[in-house]
């Protein structure tokens, strides 16, 4: 006997972030220095244009609104962007700068120097997305290594954020330990890899 499963007509054509009750925004983290690497790293270029615009474009096929954190004079124009609002905390720096902008969001934040992460990998994390967590994030292959980034970060982790923020702790790796929050193990460690020097292009 064959059994046909139909999905509901309200279900079909919806993005995974439609089923959630809190709005999911995305945030491209662009913000470093790029000392190592020699040049701004948002002008890194994997897909044939700069990957500031490629992870922009990326994460409007899964978010209600995109932003782009950092400093915008060396990044550029042609995005919703939310400039760093503190002196110092890197990712920290922009998870907190876009939650004090919009606090009763969910925050789907990447950084400009993964560039292994992809339709796929986003598609993997947002489908593990609880909202009843601070955070959902991914563990390693391996299961015994949280992965700060890609990270979705709930509005029920900002203050928890930004009161450690406060005490001079801005690992974003540290954080996700000390809370509650849903992980999900990864099938493939290349997907974290970061480029932070000439010689790994």
């Amino acid at each position: 006997m064959l059994l046909i499963i139909i999905r509901p007509a309200t279900t079909w054509g919806k993005r995974p972030t439609e089923f959630f009750t809190v709005n999911l925004y995305g945030l491209v983290l662009a913000g470093g220095k790029s000392t190592r690497m020699g040049f701004d790293k948002s002008l890194l270029n994997f897909y044939g244009e700069p990957q500031v615009n490629w992870l922009y474009h990326l994460l409007q096929s899964f978010c209600e609104k995109v932003f782009v954190s950092g400093v915008q004079d060396k990044v550029g124009g042609g995005f919703n962007f939310i400039p760093d609002h503190f002196d110092s905390g890197g990712p920290m720096n922009g998870i907190l700068s876009a939650f004090r902008v919009h606090p009763s969001v969910a925050w789907l934040v990447v950084p400009v120097d993964m560039p292994h992460v992809d339709d796929a990998v986003l598609k993997f994390l947002l489908s593990h997305r609880d909202e009843t967590k601070p955070a959902t994030c991914f563990l390693n292959p391996d299961g015994n290594l949280i992965e700060p980034f890609p990270v979705i970060v709930e509005p029920k982790a900002y203050a928890m954020l930004l009161q450690r923020f406060n005490q001079n702790e801005d690992s974003l790796t540290g954080f996700l330990k000390t809370i509650p929050h849903a992980h999900i193990m990864a099938p493939d460690s290349t997907w974290f890899i970061n480029v932070n020097k000439p010689e790994q292009l």
